[in-house]
């Protein structure tokens, strides 16, 4: 016979890995996002040899992290210990990271201004909250 502390041992053990791996996930898709946005921009004008060049670089990288920071942040506040639910969340994040890639590098043929980038990055994190809320904010 289990006792019911053990079973809220096991569920909050449960939780913490869960909220430990959204977290490593949403900074692991994050920082390849990044690179990929960013291998997709001209820096050639860009001056890397100055002060403040790594602040530039992350600002100019800003539409392919800010979603997966807002996602991040939200996602945490709201997964619980259910296994299948995180897992599709996780899956989605991955699936929308690629399918964000490859508009961004233009494989789809869509070339994408400075406001549609933004507002492509602004429903991108809407869209991960929304599935968030969908998948993880169950008891």
């Amino acid at each position: 016979m289990t006792d019911v502390g053990d079973n809220d041992r096991l569920l909050e053990q449960r939780l913490v890995f869960n909220r430990k791996l959204v977290v490593f996930v949403h900074v692991m898709v994050g920082f390849l996002s990044a690179l990929w946005y960013l291998s997709q921009i001209d820096l050639g004008h860009f001056a890397y040899w100055q002060s403040r060049a790594g602040m530039s670089v992350v600002l100019i990288g800003a539409p392919a992290i800010v979603p997966y920071v807002v996602s991040g942040v939200y996602a945490f506040r709201v997964v619980t210990h259910r296994r299948l639910r995180l897992l599709l969340f996780l899956l989605l994040l991955v699936a929308g990271a690629v399918v964000m890639g490859l508009l961004f590098s233009g494989g789809f043929g869509i070339k994408l201004s400075g406001f549609d980038v933004l507002t492509t990055a602004a429903t991108q994190a809407g869209a991960y909250v929304w599935a968030a809320e969908l998948l993880l904010h169950v008891i």
